[in-house]
Order: structure tokens, then sequence, then C-alpha cells
């Protein structure tokens, strides 16, 4: 097994730590050559005191008044400890700040769309510096900083920029807010001070579990929150994951982008078939799609009156065709009258048409009997975790899904069908009425039928 080369920066950070009176007394710093312990198994005998320790030194900040993040249950207390709360990346020797200050992709995608600008996150010196409190000092003369509101809601432009930091950092980047990540995140008790030795910049290229790979299947994970689909989403990744690990491709039968179920159910194709064939639907998927849904859901409740409506219309290839392309635009219409109901202020309802529940299990779901070559498997196995332990993956979750709403509006070139203006004015009339999800059904019920019978 190749070790890795500590930075100098790393190697001095490392000495800086273990000196500290702060980690006074952290079970066996030092191994039997004098080395600094850094890495333990958290599940091991001395990960077992380590962790100990960390929760002896969270009782006692709690014991002292301290206010800890409880949706994050050691992270507060390392960061709280930490001397400087900078930590050097183990291969570039980049220091980072291990507070909540750097905007996701999504966010700063938002802020350089209004502002002109190109910030990015990167594995750079200047990457590690642009933080929130960065882009506040960059912007806060712009004309335009009160649009940051639609983004951190609350941030108004106050009698100087300290006192807008100061809002920034109480409100947001103390609350561990999740539009915001740290430069490294927690790994206590398995690292010594309590944090990845992968920083943000670099984990994509360092860290197993940020290769192409997992990577990829957090991309197909995305695409199934922007197109609220249902299924269990949990599973159906995992699946993905175990499919790509042999090599192979994992085909969605029925395309989430075009109202199908997230489902631990594929088709197994190289990756250059996939890739060629795309979000396309041929006849002989959708008489596979036929089969499958007499055992289960196939489609998302959204799209469901559409693919109710026009399923026993398709007879041959050429149908499949015109079902295709009128699928992409029946989802177009979901998200459009999504998008206007968020508007609304009905984010309650939309919350309750979110499947979270799926993240409350452990990941290592286990598919009995899995075949390689067909992808297939007897039985799902899934272990309920720990509702903490899972949280943040709900709340991702659920946040990527009202985000890609927000998004939305956005787009370009979007086939919007039969939805003029005057038609969408009159769908949301109706829904004021009845605000529920029966109302929305009926709506969509009204719009495949429009579809349906300009082309069948």
């Amino acid at each position: 097994m190749n070790k890795k080369v500590l930075h100098p920066n790393c190697i001095a950070y490392r000495k800086m730590i273990v000196e500290h009176q702060n980690y006074n007394n952290l079970p066996e710093i030092y191994n039997n050559s004098n080395d600094i312990r850094w890495v333990t198994a958290g599940k091991s005998e001395l990960g077992q005191k380590r962790k100990k320790w960390w929760l002896n030194i969270k009782q006692k900040l709690l014991n002292n008044g301290i206010k800890l993040d409880k949706r994050a249950p050691l992270q507060p207390t390392c960061l709280h400890i930490h001397p400087t709360k900078k930590k050097a990346d183990l291969t570039t020797g980049i220091m980072w700040d291990l507070r909540y200050v750097y905007p996701g992709k999504i966010i700063l995608k938002k802020i350089n769309k209004i502002f002109n600008t190109s910030y990015f996150i990167s594995d750079t010196e200047e990457g590690a510096k642009t933080t929130i409190f960065k882009i506040i000092d960059d912007l806060y003369k712009n004309e335009k900083f009160k649009n940051l509101e639609s983004i951190f809601p609350g941030i108004l432009k106050n009698e100087n920029v300290q006192k807008t930091k100061e809002f920034m950092e109480k409100e947001y980047v103390d609350k561990f807010y999740s539009k915001l990540s740290p430069g490294a995140y927690s790994n206590c008790p398995d690292r010594l001070d309590g944090y990845h030795d992968y920083c943000l910049g670099n984990r994509h290229i360092t860290d197993k579990g940020r290769s192409k790979e997992n990577l990829q299947t957090y991309g197909r994970d995305r695409r199934a929150y922007e197109n609220w689909a249902d299924g269990d989403w949990k599973a159906a990744s995992r699946l993905m994951k175990l499919i790509n690990k042999y090599g192979k491709s994992p085909d969605h039968v029925g395309p989430i982008s075009l109202g199908f179920c997230h489902r631990p159910s594929f088709n197994i194709m190289t990756k250059a078939e996939n890739s060629a064939k795309g979000n396309r639907l041929t006849l002989k998927d959708f008489n596979q799609l036929m089969i499958e849904e007499k055992k289960e859901e196939i489609v998302s409740w959204h799209t469901k009156p559409f693919w109710d409506l026009i399923k026993n219309n398709i007879k041959n290839e050429n149908d499949v065709k015109k079902l295709y392309k009128l699928m992409r635009r029946n989802i177009d219409c979901v998200l459009i009258i999504l998008y206007e109901v968020l508007k609304l202020g009905h984010k309650n309802l939309l919350h309750s048409l979110l499947n979270p529940q799926y993240a409350y299990f452990k990941n290592d779901i286990k598919f009995e009997n899995f075949n390689k070559e067909t992808g297939e498997y007897s039985s799902l196995i899934k272990t309920p975790a720990n509702r903490k332990e899972n949280e943040n993956n709900a709340n991702r979750y659920i946040e990527i899904s009202f985000e890609a709403l927000e998004e939305y509006k956005d787009k370009k070139n979007r086939r919007l069908a039969n939805i003029s203006s005057k038609d969408l004015t009159t769908y949301l009339e109706i829904f004021k009425k009845n605000p529920n999800k029966e109302t929305l059904v009926n709506i969509y019920t009204q719009i495949a039928k429009k579809l349906i019978s300009n082309t069948f």
C-alpha cells in the first residue's frame, strides 16, 4: 500500500495540534516509535477511547454554557476547541477555513449570475480564500448587493460591511447552514483533530469517496431530486454504485427526466451504450415498463395522470417516439406548476410531496443474490439508521429539490407545449381555491389531456 507523502505545511500543522494544550490527555497521541498516531479506526479500541475523550470535552463545554449546534454531533466540539480554525490539506499544504464559510456550487452559480462574477472553489490558495466573507467584501458596494437576500434571507446592507458580515456569521456560518460548507468535513474520532485530511478543493482528486464513479452517482442523485422523482432513491443510488463497481453502466428503463421513478431496477449496459442511448425511450423499454408496472409504481405521482391516459395508445416504435417527446413536454409543465406553487408560498405542501424518509437507512443496503451481468437480485435488505446519522442526507435531498425549482424558471428553450400564460393563470386560480395535492393531480390531468389530444 502506497503511503501518501505529507506536505511540509501538513507536517507542521499536525505538530502544532498535538502540542497544543487543547488536546492534552487525548489518548495515545504517539506510538512506540514516537510518531504521531494521527489516524485510527473509529470502531477500534483506540478509536472508542478517543470518542469518549471527545464526548467528555463536549459535555464540559455544555456544562460551561457553550451552545453547540445539535445537527452535527461532534463537529461543533471539534471546531470550538480548534486553536486556529484553519487546517492544512494533506497533499497541497493549503490552509482551509474549518467554519461553514464556503458557498456550494449552486450558490456560487447564483451569485455569479446576479453579479456577473466568476467565483469558484478550486485547489489553489485563491480557492481557499473564496469564502462568503470575501464575497461580501467584494460585492458590498455593488448596486445589486441587496439581491443577495434572495439567497441568504435577512442579509441586508447594514450601515457598514462589518455589520453585514457579523450577521452572516451569526445567522448562517455559526449555525452550520447547509448552503455553506467547511474547508474540511468532520471525521471524528478517526482523525486526531476531528477533521478529514483532504480539504474542500482537493477532495475530488485524493479522496476515494469522491472518485469519479461516486461523483457520477451523486450527479444521478441530483437528477432524481431535480425532477421531483418518486421511488426509493437511496436504494436506487446504492444499486447504481454496485453496478458501477463491476465496470458496467446502469440504465433507467424509464428515464427520471421523463417523469419516471428513481427505482432500484436497472438494465445493464456498457458505458458507451448508455451514453449513446441518453434519456431516450424505446419500444422494448416501454414493454418492459408495462410488465414492471404490474409489480410496483413506475411513474412519479405528478406524471401518473399523463401515463395512465396515454399508455394504452402505444403500439409501435413510432408511437414510442411520440410518447418520448410528449413526456419531455409534460415534465416541463409539471415543474413549471410546482415552481408557481412555490412562489405562492406553499412550501409546506411541496415539502409533503417529497420522500426524505428513504434517507433514514444505513448506507450498506444489501442486494441478495445480485447478478452482476443482469443487475437483478432476489431481495434488498435495509437497516434503519440513527435519525441524526442521515439527517444531512435528507436535508440535502430537500434542499436540492427546492433549489432546482428556483433555478428552473431561468432555464431557456423549454418545451412549454400547450401552456399559455392564460392557461397557466387559469390553473393557478384553480389551485388557489383548493391548494392540495389532489388539485395538482387534477391540473396535471387537464394538461395531459391537452398534450395527448394534439398528437394521438
